[in-house]
């Protein structure tokens, strides 16, 4: 392994013996599970390193058709899928031709036949499990995500876990650069929203229809529509104004109640809004507010991996 791997600690570079006095050392020492990392990913067993160094190696070939896959796993599915004879497949797909060893992969394969639509962006995913895991990653929260170390704002869940990985170092973030206008970015995220946004597609302008908005392409202007036309459902008993998010309505319904949803923590200020509420203990509170940035950090490193790790799979 010390051909691939450097046996050594991100959080305070200690260098180690091996895999195993790696994973005891983060364990004790910092609260959290062991890790290498390679090829911007993190690997936590055993296996998928092995898994991973025989990738680099080109190893994992399937025998009959010399394909490579990147794990055992993946080769032992081709063969079966692949290599396999009709009667040890007896679980058959009644919309195409495809057949299974196992009742539960046929299940999961008929799941791609199926389509499940997103109530809140229109986007189509394949099964309900898909439309579960894009809600809860996308749309996670009724608000924008506000990061409690700088202030930062992001619309989705997903964006919001991977900004705070990158606090932590536990996010890599490679620099690359768009092969259009030449500018570079932080992360392939970054690159995909500035090409999506600013690049036109064959010099097309694309014109929203609702208003004079022109868009450079096809995809910046359906986001567009999503965030400047999107139908305001949710509406104040008592005013009759309407809001596109549940939490903008409760955030006005506190106007009207007088009783402010959000504390300072710090003195006794209230406020309807928490992004009110973050900008107030930053101003007024600035050395406190430094503390509890640095007791979030910590927090979240304290964090069980389950969570801390979610965006990662593993």
């Amino acid at each position: 392994m010390r051909e691939f791997f450097k046996f050594e600690c991100e959080i305070c570079s200690q260098p180690l013996e091996n895999f195993s006095y790696l994973q005891v050392h983060y364990r004790r020492e910092h609260g959290t599970k062991g890790y290498i990392r390679c090829c911007a990913k993190q690997f936590y067993r055993r296996f998928q390193l092995l898994d991973h160094i025989a990738a680099h190696k080109g190893t994992i070939k399937c025998e009959v058709c010399q394909k490579s896959y990147k794990s055992s796993r993946y080769l032992a599915l081709h063969m079966m899928k692949s290599h396999s004879r009709e009667e040890d497949r007896p679980f058959k797909c009644d919309k195409c031709h495809q057949s299974f060893h196992k009742e539960h992969l046929l299940k999961a394969h008929q799941a791609n036949h199926l389509s499940e639509k997103c109530p809140i962006c229109d986007k189509v995913v394949s099964s309900k499990y898909a439309l579960k895991t894009h809600v809860s990653h996308m749309h996670g929260s009724d608000s924008n995500q506000i990061c409690d170390v700088c202030g930062k704002e992001f619309r989705t869940k997903l964006a919001m876990d991977r900004h705070i990985n990158e606090h932590m170092g536990l996010e890599v973030v490679q620099k690359v650069q768009c092969n259009v206008c030449h500018r570079w970015f932080h992360g392939k995220y970054n690159l995909r929203k500035h090409v999506r946004f600013m690049h036109n597609e064959q010099g097309q302008v694309f014109r929203c229809d609702l208003c004079s908005h022109e868009s450079p392409n096809s995809r910046a202007l359906l986001d567009h529509k999503k965030r400047v036309h999107v139908v305001e459902r949710f509406e104040c008993e008592l005013c009759g104004k309407r809001f596109k998010r549940k939490l903008y309505l409760r955030e006005h319904m506190a106007s009207h109640t007088g009783k402010p949803l959000y504390d300072c923590g710090i003195c006794d200020a209230k406020f309807n809004s928490n992004a009110n509420c973050y900008n107030h203990r930053k101003i007024k509170h600035p050395e406190e507010y430094q503390a509890r940035r640095q007791a979030f950090l910590d927090a979240q490193r304290r964090a069980p991996d389950s969570e801390l790790k979610k965006e990662k799979g593993t």
